[in-house]
């Protein structure tokens, strides 16, 4: 755990001569977890040999961090935890246990106040401002030839032409169009207004009466036959849209009335809160600085990290370059989640036992997953062997497994943000900022001795080979001398 710059002032009584008199104390070792240690020569190798990785402190940490989680879920075998227990899997399963808990709080209100009128859908069918349609698509590449192009026509015309016989357009269009997404549900494109298809493929949509079918239409992408369902034969489908529609709207007129009833509101400090997590996580997992204030609560530092660790690690870099503004909403919409949440708990909102029962085999099929590509079996954990001996089996086990990372044998398999969290809370674990730039000094130099030494190779001058020497064989007297 990375240390707070404290307690500078201090130096001179403790009689330390400079600030690398402080560092150096502890320069050899980058890491240290579950009673094991990751020397920063060792980081400064796995770095250095690893394809692909630059040798910086970003990468220094990143590679640290992953040896902690690596090596506090290896060590945790072999402490024969239980990774499976309820308690295990509740925290570490929280985004799927909030998503469903979320949902179901959210059903219960819309089915209070979502209501659509009686014709709905038969009515925006007949408005004209939103079209529902089929399509069959033959591709054509860019830079395909003129042969190509006109073998995509022929083969859309062969199926208009049997459309024309009477044949289904949508069993049609699952076995034909090679707009494979909209194939798998008969060709259907999402309900659409006017203009947000190319012109071609948009001026034939809005040409079609109810039942209608186009003839071949070309586009940048190939060629299309296109159909305009019955009012009849989508209703169901407008029924969805207007209630997927609906849902959203009042989604978010919920989301502002809780914001509202709650008096929510984001602190002075905010985005500089937010900007500092995500810039250095590891030292602010635990704070409980509040980001956002509300009545019955607030929403910190931590609350923040937890949530978006639990998203996709994309979305995580994303922020980094996230305005102000975009921070702003970002935690707004956590905290709204948050209180949504609190009001499922209040309503008695939980898990029913076989959602639960699927959630215990999800994650125990990702520590056993995690467990496999780490190499580590079933003898970590083995009861007749102690403690000390299994400690050594997993460490043991896990260098080789850097081993083979550093060789290209295996690949990085980053545990999940939620699991890391659970590992971290309850096992011990530190960062070394000394042995972490001490790790990236060690690298770069070896990165320059490589170089320097390659360079000098390429421009040495080449020997010329030394002349076999052999009892059977004279040298060659020089010209013109005697033999």
């Amino acid at each position: 755990m990375r240390r707070a710059w404290l307690g500078l002032g201090l130096l001179a009584v403790l009689g330390c001569n400079s600030f690398r008199d402080l560092f150096s104390a502890h320069a050899d070792r980058a890491a240290e977890a579950a009673g094991q240690d990751l020397s920063a020569e060792r980081l400064a190798q796995i770095m250095g040999q690893t394809k692909g990785v630059q040798i910086t402190r970003e990468a220094a940490d990143f590679v640290a961090n992953v040896w902690i989680d690596y090596t506090l879920f290896s060590q945790a075998l072999a402490q024969r935890k239980d990774l499976s227990d309820s308690a295990a899997v509740a925290e570490t399963m929280w985004p799927q246990i909030a998503q469903v808990k979320g949902d179901r709080w959210f059903d219960t209100v819309l089915t209070r106040r979502l209501q659509l009128p009686a014709g709905a859908a038969d009515s925006m069918y007949n408005a004209g401002q939103i079209r529902l349609v089929q399509h069959i698509l033959f591709t054509v590449p860019q830079g395909a030839t003129e042969g190509d192009r006109t073998a995509a026509r022929i083969k859309a015309q062969a199926t208009l032409t049997r459309l024309r016989g009477g044949a289904d357009f949508g069993a049609l269009a699952s076995v034909e169009s090679q707009d494979f997404q909209t194939a798998r549900d008969s060709g259907f494109l999402p309900p659409s207004p006017r203009g947000a298809w190319v012109t071609s493929v948009d001026s034939a949509i809005w040409s079609l009466s109810p039942g209608g079918v186009s003839g071949v239409v070309e586009s940048p992408y190939g060629f299309h036959i296109i159909k305009r369902p019955t009012s009849e034969a989508v209703h169901p489908r407008l029924q969805a849209y207007l209630e997927g529609q609906a849902t959203n709207q009042l989604d978010s007129l919920y989301r502002d009335s809780i914001a509202t009833s709650r008096g929510l509101e984001l602190s002075g400090s905010a985005v500089a809160l937010m900007r500092g997590a995500i810039a250095d996580p590891e030292s602010q997992r635990n704070s409980s600085k509040k980001i956002v204030e509300f009545r019955g609560g607030g929403f910190t530092v931590a609350d923040f990290l937890r949530w978006i660790f639990a998203l996709p690690p994309q979305f995580v870099q994303q922020l980094r370059q996230a305005s102000d503004d975009q921070l702003k909403e970002i935690v707004t919409l956590f905290s709204q989640n948050t209180i949504l949440l609190q009001q499922a708990d209040s309503a008695g909102i939980n898990l029913s036992p076989t959602e639960w029962a699927a959630l215990v085999q999800q994650h125990r099929a990702g520590v056993d997953t995690l467990r496999v590509a780490l190499g580590l079996g079933s003898e970590i954990s083995d009861s007749s062997v102690s403690g000390s001996e299994r400690a050594k089996l997993a460490a043991l086990r896990l260098d080789t497994y850097f081993n083979d990372l550093v060789t290209g044998k295996s690949r990085v398999r980053p545990i999940p943000a939620t699991l890391s969290a659970w590992l971290r809370r309850n096992g011990s674990y530190r960062l070394n900022e000394a042995g972490l730039i001490r790790a990236v000094e060690i690298a770069q130099a070896k990165q320059r001795a490589d170089s320097a030494a390659s360079a000098d190779s390429l421009n040495r001058p080449q020997q010329p080979a030394p002349q076999l020497q052999d009892s059977t064989i004279r040298p060659l007297a020089p010209q013109g001398g005697t033999p």
